[in-house]
């Protein structure tokens, strides 16, 4: 990779990172949660303020610059298969199982549905 996009790149993400924790910062003060690391907060109306902060950040971004979101969507899979294959346990565990629960309550349904149609 060159040197100028991989600085580029470098960057991008510090910033976004830097920007990223301001605002968990910023918005866990205003629901006056009590912190030492803004990293080790677990909190549902945080995760969800924020989350919906992110979200109207990125729409404003993707009609103001008129992104891809084809492209956006890529670079996202990209970073987050990225950070995955460095550490596996990158993502909050009760994320992933309350994924993984849902996922087995549909599955166990198709099961059921199996077993009626070979009766």
């Amino acid at each position: 990779m060159p040197r100028k996009n991989r600085d580029q790149i470098i960057e991008g993400l510090k910033q976004l990172y830097e920007a990223y924790v301001d605002l968990r910062t910023q918005l866990a003060e205003q629901l006056e949660i009590d912190f030492d690391s803004i990293e080790d907060v677990r909190d549902e109306e945080l995760n969800q303020n924020v989350y919906q902060e992110v979200k109207s950040l990125l729409e404003y971004f993707i009609e103001d610059e008129s992104v891809s979101t084809n492209l956006l969507g890529i670079m996202f899979s990209d970073l987050y298969e990225a950070l995955m294959e460095i550490d596996p346990n990158a993502v909050e565990e009760d994320y992933e199982e309350g994924e993984k629960d849902e996922d087995e309550d549909y599955y166990d349904d198709d099961e059921d549905y199996d077993d009626d149609e070979e009766e």
